[in-house]
């Protein structure tokens, strides 16, 4: 069976090279850490749930309130200063899907 990104160069769909859920349900700096210093080359993609700190009143009201605290110590963690010197620190490139598209990708 073909892998799936094999299957999305043929069609031409940019994707990165790997995809990294590990934040999720531990949004520490110590855990954001872990996970930069051990990313192999290429192009991941960091999965985060960013939320808002401004709650809306029209949220259904089963929602889980702890998904909400979650989203914003995501959004806490990966706003923060201190983990844009340690992008910085380890030569962690920050791109956007626009740059994807370079079929050279130069990294």
């Amino acid at each position: 069976m073909e892998d799936m990104a094999g299957r999305l160069d043929r069609r031409g769909i940019p994707h990165p090279d790997l995809l990294v859920d590990a934040l999720w349900g531990e949004p520490t700096p110590a855990n954001l850490r872990r996970i930069l210093e051990n990313l192999p080359p290429g192009v991941s993609e960091l999965i985060v749930h960013v939320g808002s700190r401004h709650r809306q009143e029209s949220y259904p009201t089963g929602l889980d309130a702890g998904c909400f605290e979650a989203r914003e110590r995501e959004l806490d963690l990966v706003t923060s200063p201190r983990t844009s010197g340690l992008l910085d620190q380890l030569a962690v490139g920050r791109v956007g899907y626009a740059t994807l598209r370079n079929p050279q990708r130069p990294w």
